[in-house]
C-alpha cells in the first residue's frame, strides 16, 4: 500500500511540463545517461591510479567481478521471487503515463518483474567501485545516480521504491563483498603477472565487459534466451513472432 502511495506522490507532477517529461522519458531510456555515464567515471578515476598502482587494476577486476554477480544475481532473483508487476502495469495505481511506449517496451514491462530493480543494483555496485578508488568521485556519482537514474524510473511508474532499494543494497553489498574479500598473495602475484604480460588483451575484455554492464548485459541474455528457444525447439517460432531474428 506504501509502496503505491509513494509511486502516486513521485509521479504525480507528470504531465505538468511536455518538456520535463520528455527530458525525463529521454534519460530513461538512453544508456549513455545511465550505466555508460557512471563506467566514464569509473574509467577516468581508475586511469589516475593506473599510472602508478598496478595493483588497482585488480581492485577493478574484483570490483567487476562484484558488478556481474550483483547484476545477474538481481536479474536471476526476478524469475524465482514472486511476480510484481510493474506500477505502470497497475491498475488500482493512478499514475501518468509518461510519452508513447512502443509495443517491444510496453511487453517486456507487462512479463518482467518489478522487484528487485537490476537497474538500482548495476548503478550502485558502480558507486561503490568508484567510491572505493576515490571516494569524492563515489558520492558525486551516488547523487547522479539516485537523481538521473533511480528516481525516474519511479517517476515513470517503472519501478516501487522498494524495488529499487532492495536492489541498491543488494549491489552494493555484494560489491563490496567482493572488494573486501582477501585474495592469497600467490593468486595476486599471478593475476599481477597476466595483466603485465598481456597488456592489450585485458584492456580488450576490459571494453567488452565495460560494454557488457552499461546494457545490462543484454547481449548475454538474448544468446542465453537463443540457446534455451533452441534447445526447446521454440527458437524458429520466436524468430517469425518477431519478424526478424533479435
Amino acid at each position: 500500500m506504501f509502496a503505491g502511495v509513494a509511486v502516486e506522490v513521485v509521479n504525480s507532477a507528470a504531465g505538468s511540463s511536455e518538456l520535463f517529461d520528455d527530458v525525463v522519458l529521454l534519460v530513461s531510456t538512453l544508456d549513455i545517461f545511465k550505466a555508460v555515464a557512471a563506467i566514464a567515471v569509473l574509467i577516468g578515476v581508475a586511469h589516475r591510479r593506473f599510472g602508478t598502482l598496478l595493483d588497482d587494476r585488480l581492485t577493478l577486476v574484483r570490483g567487476g567481478v562484484g558488478l556481474l554477480v550483483a547484476t545477474m544475481g538481481v536479474r536471476v532473483s526476478q524469475e524465482f521471487l514472486p511476480f510484481r508487476a510493474r506500477p505502470l502495469m497497475n491498475d488500482s495505481l493512478d499514475l501518468v503515463t509518461i510519452g508513447a511506449l512502443d509495443e517491444g517496451s510496453l511487453e517486456s514491462l507487462r512479463t518482467s518483474s518489478s522487484f528487485p530493480s537490476d537497474h538500482a543494483a548495476l548503478m550502485a555496485a558502480l558507486v561503490v567501485l568508484v567510491w572505493w578508488i576515490d571516494r569524492r568521485a563515489g558520492w558525486w556519482l551516488l547523487g547522479y545516480s539516485t537523481l538521473f537514474v533511480l528516481l525516474p524510473r519511479v517517476y515513470m511508474g517503472f519501478h516501487y521504491p522498494s524495488d529499487i532499494l532492495v536492489g541498491a543494497m543488494a549491489g552494493a553489498a555484494i560489491t563490496a563483498f567482493c572488494l573486501w574479500l582477501p585474495v592469497p598473495a600467490s593468486a595476486n602475484d599471478r593475476a599481477l603477472g597476466w595483466l603485465r604480460a598481456h597488456p592489450s588483451l585485458s584492456l580488450a575484455i576490459g571494453f567488452v565487459a565495460a560494454y557488457s554492464a552499461a546494457t545490462l548485459f543484454y547481449d548475454a541474455r538474448g544468446l542465453l534466451d537463443l540457446v534455451q528457444d533452441i534447445a526447446t525447439g521454440t527458437a524458429a517460432e520466436d524468430v517469425r513472432t518477431a519478424g526478424g531474428p533479435r
